[in-house]
């Protein structure tokens, strides 16, 4: 007799299982010994193989079973997902650098913005996703299967456009977000904080890229761009440790340098901990940094020295940076509402700027920035620090975790409130007639045929290149004051009986009226999706509605007001002048959030939307001769842009002579090749 290999034991053992109907292992052991009597096999090797055969059943069935129900619970991933690895994933080899993470792109799916690495094509089923290791180290775009993540938070923003995960066919839009972040202490990991709305967070420094501001001297409002930090670091000797404040007498030596968001360069990341690619600052407290003692040598001190230390050459110095503060920031300056005013400075001080932001929102926040408390708002929104921190505004954490609960319109008018935000998913394109409950719009019967004359002040001069934008803002202005026989006056704000709050006073109106629009303004109620239908509110007859084919409607070309938008009131006798929108009634008034953090209603005819100049080149492109496509959004730039669109037409010499003699207006430039730090 011979001994049998394991696998052909196996195999026949399961045989003689199926065919042996009281299981029993001293049945299927003579049962195995009657099949293959030159075997040498022992009732123990067939009671082993029997017992292995029966735990891979069972755990094919449990497999089958995880398999069917992770298919149903697989969330499908799209850009700016808060996502982390899947259980079976986390054995991975680079798991332990794939803590939490947020996806920039996905294979296959186009949201419509642009990135540095787009033009690298991604394999089908996978993404490029930032990741964030244990230790807080980055590993920004790593490419990730798709299957193997898990969509832990999805973000939005106001006037996000969105449809339910399990129903593509739906539409609604985002009318209120509440979002919340939890943070861990630097150098992670630590304990993670308790989580705490966006409001009682800042980013390092104060200030983001492309964060809006308002100038309250100059009444203008602009875009950030850049800026200027000072940066204290604490020194710690010649490794890229901190030094133990219980073996020193005295404190370390501190010095200051001038930082601009672009770095100084010698100063570098001593550890793994960096900035994000969107983060303003390039430094942030408790950032471990080296450089040369070339570069020590050449920076203020404002306690100690860095005495004589001499390094070895190539070695450098080490430091932690113990507080980040904003002298100077470059504002790209967009629009203006006071008359006969020029833009302010580029370079402009913090304290003179105030925020326009929109409440409670997650824009512009992504994992990994590096956050400080905020210390103007009410003590109990605060950020609470991990305990590993000390308690000091200085002190920064990274975002690890946010949570967003959304309020969704849906076409039908209802309002869902308090859904999850991974129940929805986004809607990038969609067609030019899929309209939405509190989308302005007009007959496209009426007036586009041949473009009807605009009203002064509020389209044509928007886009006439020989006046400059104070020029324009003059006639916006003077028309905000002019036209008492209007017909639309104080009168519209009194309808009530909409989802939104009415508890909220809408401002005076007295000695002001609503500017006379040439074509109808129409607020649509409700959509029928199914029959491509759409009730219409038109203006002069509150209450009333109107069934009409959206194929007959089309986005009116006056008014252009969206959740998010940034507005200039010209109309405003006190200091709340310019906010965000961030409600939209039937009435056709919308919600401000203004600069001292209160709102007020307005009639949408009030306002005027700031353009921030994003995707002006193929608007323009688009632009005939005769002064098609006008829009109704301020842009500080606009007038550069358009003076070859004017209805007589010029030569391109006519237009820089033009532009020698203009060199002198208000108008600042949209794009700057080489900016020139100031002088502190």
């Amino acid at each position: 007799r011979r001994p049998p290999s394991l696998a052909d034991v196996k195999k026949v053992v399961a045989i003689v299982a199926a065919e042996v109907s009281t299981g029993c292992s001293t049945d299927i052991f003579h049962a195995v010994r009657r099949r293959c009597p030159d075997w040498a096999v022992t009732p123990s090797r067939v009671r082993k193989a029997l017992v292995t055969l029966q735990h891979k059943k069972r755990g094919g069935k449990k497999s089958s079973s995880s398999s069917g129900s992770s298919s149903s619970d697989l969330t499908r991933v799209y850009p700016h997902d808060v996502v982390e690895l899947r259980p079976h994933a986390a054995r991975a080899r680079h798991a332990p650098w794939q803590w939490r993470g947020q996806v920039l792109r996905v294979a296959g799916y186009d949201d419509g913005e642009t990135s540095d690495d787009e033009d690298q094509e991604l394999p089908p089923g996978h993404c490029s996703v930032f990741w964030l290791g244990h230790g807080l180290e980055q590993w920004p775009h790593a490419l990730t299967k798709e299957s193997s993540m898990r969509v832990v938070d999805r973000p939005w923003v106001l006037g996000d456009r969105v449809a339910k995960a399990d129903d593509a066919r739906s539409l609604g839009t985002i009318v209120g977000v509440t979002c919340r972040l939890r943070a861990s202490g630097i150098p992670g990991p630590t304990p993670l904080s308790p989580e705490v709305h966006v409001q009682g967070v800042r980013a390092v420094g104060g200030f983001r890229a492309e964060d809006w501001v308002a100038n309250e001297a100059t009444r203008w409002v602009g875009k950030v761009e850049e800026a200027v930090f000072r940066v204290e670091v604490e020194l710690c000797g010649r490794t890229d440790q901190r030094m133990s404040r219980g073996k020193v007498r005295h404190k370390p030596p501190i010095c200051v340098f001038q930082v601009s968001s672009e770095g100084l360069q010698g100063l570098e990341p001593a550890g793994g901990e960096d900035v994000t690619p969107q983060e303003l600052s390039p430094h942030f407290p408790g950032q471990r940094v080296k450089a040369p003692a070339r570069l020590w040598r050449q920076a203020e001190w404002i306690r100690g020295s860095l005495g004589r230390r001499s390094p070895r050459r190539g070695t450098s110095i080490c430091g932690v940076v113990s507080s980040v503060e904003c002298c100077l920031l470059a504002v790209r300056w967009l629009a203006g509402v006071v008359k006969d005013s020029h833009p302010p400075d580029e370079w402009v001080s913090p304290e003179a700027l105030r925020p326009l932001t929109v409440p409670n929102s997650s824009e512009g926040w992504a994992i990994g920035d590096h956050i400080q408390r905020e210390e103007r708002c009410p003590r109990p929104q605060r950020l609470a620090l991990p305990e590993a921190l000390p308690d000091s505004p200085f002190a920064s954490c990274v975002i690890v975790e946010s949570h967003t609960v959304v309020d969704v319109r849906w076409a039908d008018g209802k309002v869902e409130e308090g859904m999850p935000s991974t129940k929805l998913c986004p809607r990038p394109h969609i067609s030019a007639h899929d309209f939405l409950p509190l989308d302005f719009v007009a007959r496209s019967s009426e007036g586009f045929a041949e473009p009807a004359a605009p009203q002064a002040g509020i389209q044509a001069n928007l886009h006439e290149g020989e006046d400059t934008n104070n020029q324009n803002q003059e006639n916006l202005y003077e028309e905000a004051h002019s036209n008492a026989t209007s017909e639309i006056g104080a009168i519209t704000f009194a309808s009530a009986g909409e989802d939104e709050d009415n508890t909220s006073e809408i401002i005076p109106t007295e000695g002001f009226v609503t500017p006379q629009m040439e074509t109808p303004l129409g607020v649509v109620t409700t959509v029928n999706l199914q029959a491509r239908t759409a009730e219409v509110q038109w203006s002069g007859t509150p209450g009333e509605t109107e069934e009409v084919s959206v194929f007959e409607l089309t986005d009116h070309p006056q008014v252009d007001v969206r959740l998010g938008d940034a507005v200039l009131i010209p109309i405003a006798q006190d200091a709340q002048w310019a906010g965000r929108v961030c409600g939209l009634r039937a009435d056709a008034s919308a919600l401000i959030e203004l600069l001292d953090g209160s709102a007020r209603w307005h009639d949408v005819r009030n306002l005027i939307v700031i353009d921030d100049g994003e995707g002006a080149e193929s608007m323009d492109d688009g632009m005939g001769s005769e002064g098609e496509g006008a829009s109704t959004r301020s842009d500080g730039g606009a007038s550069e842009t358009s003076e070859g669109h004017e209805a007589g037409g010029q030569s391109e010499e006519d237009e820089d002579e033009e532009d020698d003699e203009d060199d002198d207006r208000s108008v600042p430039s949209r794009t700057r090749s080489a900016r020139e730090l100031p002088e502190l």
